[in-house]
């Protein structure tokens, strides 16, 4: 059955923060996830660091129902195996969107092409659902803030740029951004200076603040 199958690949996990990153950038999400930590209690949601591969479910499905008596696998029921898994793999990154308050994208040259020609895609089909998923859930302001009475209009993501060399994939594919916030490396320093690992969320909130300042918009929690 299918639930069983998530709780054991996909399991719901506590986090704060979801991570979105290309899997060429994952040592640098765990880095990113280690000093968010360190410095402000907040738990980093990072797929690979809690979930199974789902490549090794599907391996072990194809194994028992796709393999033919040849050796080889039937082509439809390999599709059929990969949609549902893919399926399962995606409303677990969304209901795990849906639980975190807030998202980091990391945006380096092996998430988003920066070529003229290309610039703002992303041949990864998981970023391009997760930053379409982030756009689509529902943007709830954080109790706290229903407790202080502070009256927020908008909602944001923020964002975090760094450098690296381009995946070598396939289709370019151009999700909306336009609600994103940058937050480049010299802001993320400033924040995580002021950040104290015992006020946890009071850490977000004072990321929040930071934005509320420099922007027109206000800041989104997810």
């Amino acid at each position: 059955m299918a639930p069983e199958i998530v709780d054991t690949f996909f399991p719901n996990v506590k986090a704060d923060i979801f991570i979105s990153h290309s899997h060429k950038d994952v040592e640098a999400a765990k880095e990113f996830a280690k000093i968010i930590y360190v410095k402000t209690g907040l738990k980093s949601f990072i797929d690979s660091e809690v979930w199974s591969y789902a490549d090794d479910l599907l391996n072990d499905i194809d194994f028992d129902y796709c393999l033919k008596a040849n050796g080889s696998y039937s082509y439809e029921k390999r599709n059929i195996s990969t949609s549902y898994v893919h399926m399962m793999l995606n409303t677990a990154l969304l209901n795990m969107l849906d639980r975190c308050e807030c998202l980091f994208f990391l945006s380096t040259p092996n998430s988003f092409n920066k070529e003229q020609e290309i610039k703002n895609t992303t041949f990864s089909p998981w970023i391009y659902s997760e930053l379409s998923m982030a756009n689509a859930i529902e943007k709830r302001i954080p109790v706290r803030y229903d407790e202080m009475n502070k009256a927020l209009r908008e909602q944001s993501i923020a964002q975090f740029s760094q450098e690296d060399s381009l995946p070598d994939l396939k289709i370019a594919m151009k999700p909306n951004t336009s609600n994103l916030i940058s937050c480049d490396c010299q802001k993320l320093r400033n924040w995580l200076s002021k950040c104290s690992f015992s006020k946890s969320l009071e850490n977000l909130d004072f990321l929040y603040g930071m934005f509320q300042k420099s922007n027109k918009r206000q800041v989104v929690y997810g």
